[in-house]
């Protein structure tokens, strides 16, 4: 299963291609090998309930790494099915209320996540001393965990159709003690049919700032002083995807990257890039 595709989505960041307008970076950056999210999917148990004709609640708990793999080897098996579940990897459990008001356009998420695995301290050993320093074993802690909150708001037309706008904007946090992004926001715009005669079309514009643990920048300073900390990320993306028809469409997308890495150590990036899809 991939948590991504039911839990923290966002209609118009379905529109973007750069993966924190998806799976956020603060979930992503603070589990073990990104958690249960495209490409890797883990064995887990989904539920969802209907409260009212406005508000559902999910849940659901995955393995804790789905590359069964510390290091971050994908391909521990030929096959790529890991049997491994629980143990020192932990479980990744995440649940989510939405809430979706009659005749509003307006939409809310709200939700949590934990691990249950053991993540060492961002700066500390395991006797209260900097690492950098003594060299000793971080400090472990028993578990990890997060919350989020998103709105979305259709400003013009219908799903699906054209003239059709929506915005968001999400945020998340988590411990800076254990994770290496204390917080992230992300916001975007989706416009359906934007130019005439282009009525399938869907142009999207998005912005993302990723904020470093200040406990990973006090490692860093201590580790390497003629280095620049980590301070954040941030990404500006723009993208048009061009339906040519039912089975094929391109996308052309321009990314802007500050401080690749999270820090001034690499030159700004641009990314250019065209994707394109073919459904048979």
């Amino acid at each position: 299963m991939l948590a991504d595709e039911e839990f923290t989505g966002t209609e118009a960041g379905g529109a973007l291609i750069n993966s924190a307008f998806g799976w956020p970076a603060f979930i992503s950056a603070n589990t073990l090998n990104t958690g249960p999210a495209f490409f890797v999917a883990a064995p887990g148990v989904r539920v969802e309930q209907t409260l009212s004709d406005s508000t559902t609640v999910r849940a659901g708990i995955f393995d804790g790494d789905s590359f069964d793999s510390p290091s971050g080897d994908a391909s521990v098996t030929r096959h790529g099915l890991h049997y491994r579940v629980g143990g020192s990897q932990g479980w990744f459990g995440l649940g989510e209320v939405a809430f979706a008001p009659a005749n509003s356009p307006a939409r809310f998420k709200a939700g949590a996540w934990i691990h249950t695995a053991k993540f060492a301290d961002m700066r500390d050993d395991q006797f209260g001393g900097r690492i950098a320093a003594s060299g000793r074993a971080a400090r472990l802690h028993e578990r990890n965990y997060g919350a989020y909150g998103i709105a979305e708001r259709t400003l013009a037309g219908k799903s699906g159709e054209a003239g059709f706008v929506t915005a968001y904007a999400r945020a998340g946090i988590s411990p800076k003690d254990r994770n290496s992004i204390g917080w992230a926001v992300d916001s975007g715009l989706a416009c359906t049919g934007l130019f005439p005669g282009r009525a399938a079309d869907v142009t999207a514009f998005g912005v993302v700032h990723a904020s470093f643990s200040p406990r990973l920048a006090a490692f860093a300073r201590v580790d390497d002083p003629s280095a620049p900390a980590p301070d954040f990320e941030q990404v500006f993306e723009i993208s048009h995807t061009a339906t040519l028809s039912e089975r094929f469409s391109v996308q052309p997308d321009v990314q802007f990257v500050r401080h690749p890495g999270g820090s001034t150590a690499l030159s700004d990036a641009f990314v250019i890039q065209l994707r394109v899809k073919a459904s048979f």
